[in-house]
Formats: structure tokens, C-alpha cells, sequence
């Protein structure tokens, strides 16, 4: 993986903390070659969450927020995975996702490679979402500790 890539997969990381106001206050972070495709915050869930697509690559992106400090409820999702290695946040990434992917359908992209990235207790749930990808079958698992964050590919 190139330096860019992992650039551009730690901006995005970044970005997922700020939804559901990522395409209306903060656009002009989004690398280039990038769209914002869906913003997701579930309060229950402590948890947020972005897809981007990159066209020249066929690929979309979905990021998961770490620690919401905003948001107490973050901190016993948190504590869950230590005792459960679990956590419920990935339902909002899973949601997510799903609607990401049926966007692109509509638009007639069928088959994009995917990257699960995340900052923090973010890239447990990038892991997570792993799991729960039933077309899931090669597993590229990188983390890039200078840029703070996990990166997952599907392809």
C-alpha cells in the first residue's frame, strides 16, 4: 500500500468523527478523487460513521469513528469490547455499508473493491466488519500506526 493510500484512508478516518456533517461543514477535506457517499451517528451506539467512493479506483471506503468524547454511551461500548471483544458499533458501519453498496448499484457499479478503515476503536470495528462480510475472502489487514489507524481490504 502506497503512502498516499494510507494518507488518504487516515484523512478519511478522520472525517467519519465528524458525522453526519461530513458533506455539509467539512467537503473540502475529502481527499481527491473521493466522494462522500453516506454519513451514519447512532446515539444509542456511541458510534459514526462515512462511505467514500473513488471512481479511477472502483472502490468504496467505509470509515468508522473511535472515542466520541461528545457521547458517554461511546465509553461502554468501549469497556464492552475489553470484556466481549465486541462491539455494537459495527451495526452502524454494517447499515452503513449496506446502503453504500445499494447507491452504487443503482448507479450500475455492481462490484467495488472495499476498504473498511477506522481510527482508534474505529479499526476494531473495520475488523468487525470483516467478519460479518459474507463475501469476505482475501484479507488484507495492515495497520499504520504513524497515521493512528487499521485499514481492512476486500477484494
Amino acid at each position: 500500500m502506497d503512502n498516499k493510500l494510507k494518507h488518504d484512508l487516515a484523512t478519511l478516518s478522520g472525517l467519519t468523527y465528524e458525522a453526519p456533517n461530513v458533506g455539509t461543514k467539512f467537503s473540502v477535506r475529502i481527499p481527491p478523487g473521493y466522494t462522500l457517499i453516506g454519513e451514519r451517528t447512532s446515539i444509542p451506539l456511541g458510534s459514526n460513521a462515512a462511505s467514500f467512493y473513488n471512481n479511477s479506483t472502483n472502490t468504496l471506503v467505509t470509515g468508522s469513528a473511535g472515542n466520541n468524547v461528545k457521547n458517554p454511551i461511546d465509553l461502554l461500548q468501549n469497556i464492552g469490547v475489553v470484556f466481549t471483544e465486541w462491539t455494537g458499533q459495527v451495526y452502524t458501519s454494517m447499515a452503513l455499508r449496506d446502503e453504500s453498496l445499494a447507491t452504487l448499484a443503482q448507479a450500475g457499479i455492481t462490484k467495488p473493491n472495499i476498504i473498511y478503515t477506522g481510527h482508534s476503536q474505529g479499526g476494531v470495528t473495520s475488523q468487525q466488519l470483516v467478519l460479518q462480510d459474507p463475501n469476505f475472502w482475501v484479507l488484507k489487514l495492515g495497520l499504520y500506526e504513524t497515521l493512528g489507524g487499521n485499514y481492512v481490504v476486500r477484494t
